[in-house]
């Protein structure tokens, strides 16, 4: 018996410990562990032992907690001699007529001068103690409480500039947030592709719920001009009706394969009929980051490898290669990322600053297998031996850009930076009747934050290549760009009196965006896309000179 007792006393002291601290889920586990002792090894001794430890540790912790009771209920009735006390009348036992104490009078409880507990207390009295408590000025008294912001990233895909625009939020004061929709909150930071944003819920009950019209990051329809052969047969459609401004992206062909009746196939032979010879840029329609793209000037080996896709597989583009490209110092090929803004009320802005994304190689037209001369992603030229060694992460700036160009005789803000703003302004207007929300369906706002891609050929003409749908940010503005997307996108639907700059949108006010273009009624006709229903493996976000590998899983 007493090497029982030696065994189990350390045990007997954690259960008797445990119940004091009233850590109530430990000594629930140490009473399973007995019980399994007790089927182990039947020894009746050990396990009337542990049954009696439990047993005076928790009349020890129902002890101490009616101790607690009785003395708060002490304090309570000490406190009861106090006038404070006697601002209400009520009805007991102790107000009733005894030997000889007048009762209670609850008549005439309207009349400023009765005394209804023969107290020496007038209502008057009463009222106007609790009148002036009431009107004490509290602090934040008109603060509402905190905005509740919904960040969702269970498969990593959420980005740099999402991930930093929620951190913003939480360090300013007046947002929190949570990792899940259920319930109410007032913005929702979906990944890569709206990926997690409950819009069926926005359509059934959540605006009735809780009066909410909530927020999102995505634009339902935004593969309208994020998808390539999408955007392609956007503006496709727009220049048949409107090229006052000029035609800014090349000369495209559509392909389907295996869908003779739909592709642009003769139109393609009649175009390289007519023109001289020129090279083409072949980009598959559900690729990112330069995959599946090659260039070539045979146009037989072009529609061969088409004609080789098996049919019902993605389409693909035949786009015009700008083949005499500006070059950095005369010799490397760049790109231009440009970062724009769609808000709720379909306003486009686009941010000032810029950064070119440059090659680690010398251009040369006669090597066209060379994927580091003529696809500058930074995807692909992190991969070179010499990445970084001419620009940090291979970026240039546009401040730094346009001193280049000054030296060459060409003013950036005026040359360039109109025909960027020009590019993305009828962008928008040509995929209006598709991006703008619809007021009668749509029980959201949603903001989008978006990358242009563009180059500029030798004669300074900007061309559009391709919109990003999940953009990054260099990491030198991405602190800046995010609190320039709050007070524009954010602050105007949900002011937040915690800031000090107030809740107007700033754009123009030392806010990097500007405003070009601002829609002036809704288009007769709306198209909508289906929202996303599940998580999209081959849904990427982008990596921009190596600084969001925190943000993204592979």
């Amino acid at each position: 018996m007493w090497e029982e007792i030696k065994k189990t006393t350390p045990l007997l002291l954690l259960i008797f410990s445990s119940i004091i601290i009233n850590q109530k889920k430990k000594y629930m586990m140490m009473m399973m562990m007995m019980m399994k002792k007790k089927k182990k090894d039947q020894n009746t001794t050990s396990f009337l032992l542990y049954t009696l430890t439990f047993s005076v540790a928790y009349q020890h912790r129902l002890c101490s907690h009616r101790r607690r009771e009785f003395k708060a209920y002490s304090e309570y009735t000490n406190n009861m001699s106090d006038p404070a006390w006697t601002e209400v009348p009520i009805r007991t036992a102790a107000t009733q007529s005894h030997s000889g104490v007048p009762s209670a009078s609850w008549d005439n409880l309207t009349d400023r001068n009765v005394d209804p507990n023969k107290c020496g207390l007038k209502m008057a009295d009463l009222v106007s103690r609790v009148e002036e408590k009431e009107n004490i000025q509290k602090p934040y008294q008109n603060i509402e409480p905190d905005l509740v912001c919904v960040v969702l990233n269970s498969h990593g895909k959420l980005g740099s500039v999402y991930t930093q625009i929620a951190r913003n939020l939480s360090r300013r004061g007046g947002w929190k947030r949570k990792k899940s929709t259920k319930g109410r909150f007032h913005m929702v930071f979906g990944e890569a592709g709206g990926v997690g944003i409950p819009f069926k819920r926005f359509s059934q009950v959540f605006r009735y719920d809780y009066g909410i019209k909530p927020l999102v990051n995505y634009n339902r329809n935004c593969k309208s001009i994020t998808n390539k052969v999408m955007m392609t047969q956007v503006l496709q459609k727009y220049f048949k009706v409107d090229t006052e401004d000029g035609i800014f992206l090349p000369d495209s062909f559509l392909f389907w394969p295996g869908r003779a009746d739909v592709s642009q196939r003769s139109d393609f032979l009649s175009y390289v009929k007519a023109s001289s010879k020129c090279v083409w840029i072949v980009k598959p329609g559900n690729e990112a980051h330069g995959n599946g793209i090659f260039i070539s000037d045979d146009v037989p080996a072009i529609l061969e490898h088409i004609d080789s896709q098996p049919e019902g597989s993605p389409p693909w583009v035949v786009q015009r290669y700008v083949s005499s490209p500006l070059l950095l110092d005369g010799k490397r090929k760049f790109d231009i990322r440009v970062w724009v803004l769609l808000t709720h009320d379909y306003k486009v802005f686009v941010h000032k600053d810029g950064v070119l994304r440059t090659s680690c190689c010398n251009f040369n037209l006669d090597d066209f297998r060379n994927k580091y001369i003529h696809m500058t992603n930074h995807s692909i030229q992190e991969e070179h031996p010499k990445f970084g060694s001419f620009e940090a992460n291979n970026e240039l700036f546009f401040d730094e850009f346009a001193k280049k160009l000054e030296s060459e005789g060409v003013d950036f803000n005026d040359e360039i930076v109109p025909q960027i703003h020009r590019i993305v302004r009828h962008t928008f207007i040509a995929a209006k009747p598709i991006l703008e929300s619809i007021e009668e369906i749509d029980d959201y706002n949603s903001f989008m934050f978006f990358g242009f891609d563009m180059i500029i050929d030798a004669e300074y003409k900007v061309w559009l290549q391709e919109i990003n749908a999940t953009p990054a940010i260099a990491k030198r503005l991405l602190g800046s760009i995010s609190n320039d997307i709050i007070e524009v996108a954010i602050d105007p639907l949900f002011p937040n009196q915690h800031n000090a700059r107030g809740n107007e949108s700033k754009y123009g006010e030392g806010n990097g965006f500007k405003l070009v273009y601002q829609s002036k009624g809704k288009c007769e006709f709306v198209g909508n896309l289906p929202a996303p229903e599940a998580y999209e493996d081959n849904v990427e976000i982008e990596q921009f000179g190596g600084d969001d590998s925190a943000n993204s899983k592979k």
